[in-house]
């Protein structure tokens, strides 16, 4: 019987895309066609310099079998998008250098997006004077890569705003949030707004950006403090006492108070 030996390869998928930094797997398939068992060399190459690499790097194949090899090649993180590397896998029989083939596949660097959406909820809220008011602050990665968003938070009112974290970490189409708190001064006056604003800026690329507006408001307080001094005087009859009544408004709105008098003794009320 006459020995034959003859090898076919094959790369499977013909086309993959992948981010820079990403790894792309194809399958080798090497068959001998041959009528004899085969050992097979397998060397990896490409056009660019991607380094592709070939596992394992030899294949034993029975006659008329076939075995698998994993071809691997990490697009480079400065890759440009769109750029292609032509790899390939070629199969050299160890019996005999002449027999050998190839096959080759495209390895494409994609582009890289970046993108963020930001949201405050809820949009607006109000408080007494002292309250903290607390706001949830939602940020969605548009792009297509994993990124790390730092957030920055600003006001008109400088109501000593906090947010925690101050950046985050979300991969591509997911979402994450944080928590905004501002707090209103003790002697807020009432009706006061102040306008919140936040930032996501990317930590890779600073013009990709995004922002949320909130409002922070101060609820209307009325009060009012009557003291009168002295607390206590005598005289004779027809005397005029003379008492000092002070009104201190203790709200945060200006307010118009209407005064009123009352004499237990002559069982009277007037107004001034």
């Amino acid at each position: 019987v006459t020995i034959v030996r003859a090898v076919e390869v094959s790369i499977s998928p013909s086309y993959q895309t992948g981010l820079p930094g990403t790894t792309l797997n194809y399958t080798v398939t090497v068959a001998n066609t041959g009528n004899v068992s085969d050992t097979y060399g397998l060397v990896a190459g490409e056009n660019l310099d991607w380094g592709p690499t070939v596992s394992p790097i030899s294949l034993t194949v029975p006659p008329w079998e076939n075995r698998t090899a994993t071809l691997s090649v990490t697009v480079p993180e400065d890759a440009q998008g769109c750029t292609r590397d032509n790899i390939w896998v070629v199969a050299t029989s160890q019996a005999n250098p002449a027999i050998k083939d190839n096959d080759s596949s495209i390895a494409h660097a994609g582009y890289v997006i970046r993108g963020v959406d930001l949201s405050v909820s809820p949009n607006q809220q109000s408080g007494k004077p002292g309250a903290v008011l607390s706001y949830t602050v939602t940020a969605v990665n548009t792009g297509n890569v994993e990124d790390n968003y730092i957030l920055n938070v600003a006001d008109n009112e400088n109501w000593s705003l906090a947010v925690s974290p101050t950046s985050l970490v979300i991969p591509p189409g997911g979402s994450d949030n944080a928590l905004l708190t501002a707090s209103i001064p003790g002697k807020a006056r009432g009706s006061t707004k102040d306008n919140i604003k936040v930032n996501a800026v990317s930590a890779e690329d600073p013009e990709v950006s995004a922002s949320g507006e909130g409002i922070a408001s101060v609820e209307n307080v009325r009060g009012v403090l009557v003291e009168i001094t002295p607390s206590y005087k005598g005289g004779l009859g027809g005397t005029i006492l003379v008492y000092s009544c002070r009104i201190t408004n203790t709200g945060n709105v200006e307010d118009t108070y209407c005064l009123l008098y009352t004499s237990d003794a002559a069982d009277e009320e007037d107004s001034v």
